[in-house]
């Protein structure tokens, strides 16, 4: 990709404008406006790029009409503490405790189209597959009867500031943005906040995974928001769970805050 449209790529939005990361300056702007810079880029990128099936190479959409079928939807949801079968993905009873998420719904299986679409999405920067997976979760919400309500507040899963300069972007952030646009739910993209710039998850044994994300993340204690977020439902978003650690421990936190109810969000269970 020529380097200009690399950096067209790089554009990182968060709640109060858009940034370009890599560059020493932050450009406030409207939202009316910063959608318009966004649908300008994803037609131009459209444009010289079309879109090809992440399966069948088709030209038209990452995921075809046929090729949809492929797209499978997890069949049993889990309890968000010992990941267990539970009925609707509430937690188990037993399992409950002060600090815990009251819910986790995951929407998908994390293998075929939706494997790629998160892969391409996160380590190659293909933006245009946030638009996508955002349409196919509000449409799996929706077939499922899951009402998230239109006053809860969806906080994505951060990442550290060091690998969001490298990455240029987090793709939960992009992921919770393009989905508010559909729910009508506000986004709060840098109230929970990422300090410790930990090994990897993916590299780790299940049960070295809750240790690493200790102590990882927090909310700042002068963040004016503590007092609106008392009594408010938080839906935590990630595009994958895996053994939960890291969506449990940002439970933790976003509960220490005061959030009344606190259900998880991942676009696939891996």
């Amino acid at each position: 990709m020529a380097r200009g449209l690399s950096f067209l790529r790089t554009i990182d939005y968060g709640t109060s404008g858009y940034k370009t990361i890599g560059v020493d300056q932050l450009i406030c702007c409207s939202y009316k406006t910063k959608h318009l810079v966004d649908n300008l880029v994803e037609n131009l990128l459209d444009l010289i790029f079309p879109k090809r099936c992440l399966s069948c190479k088709t030209v038209g959409s990452f995921i075809c009409e046929e090729c949809l079928g492929l797209v499978l939807p997890l069949e049993v949801q889990i309890c968000p503490q010992c990941t267990k079968p539970a009925i609707g993905g509430f937690t188990h009873t037993l399992c409950l405790k002060p600090l815990s998420a009251e819910r986790a719904i995951c929407l998908f299986k994390f293998e075929g189209p939706i494997r790629e679409a998160i892969s391409q999405l996160k380590y190659k920067g293909v933006r245009g597959l946030a638009e996508s997976l955002a349409e196919l979760t509000t449409e799996s919400l929706k077939d499922s009867g899951v009402d998230l309500g239109t006053h809860s507040i969806i906080i994505p899963v951060p990442i550290h500031p060091v690998k969001q300069f490298e990455r240029g972007f987090n793709q939960s952030t992009i992921l919770a943005l393009r989905l508010s646009k559909r729910l009508g739910i506000e986004v709060w993209s840098d109230f929970l906040l990422k300090v410790r710039d930990n090994p990897s998850q993916t590299k780790l044994k299940l049960k070295e995974r809750a240790k690493n994300v200790r102590f990882t993340y927090r909310v700042e204690r002068g963040d004016k928001r503590r007092k609106i977020i008392k009594g408010h439902d938080v839906i935590i978003l990630d595009d994958v769970f895996t053994s939960g650690a890291t969506l449990r421990e940002c439970a933790k936190v976003i509960k220490r805050a005061g959030a009344r109810f606190v259900y998880l969000l991942a676009i696939a269970k891996g």
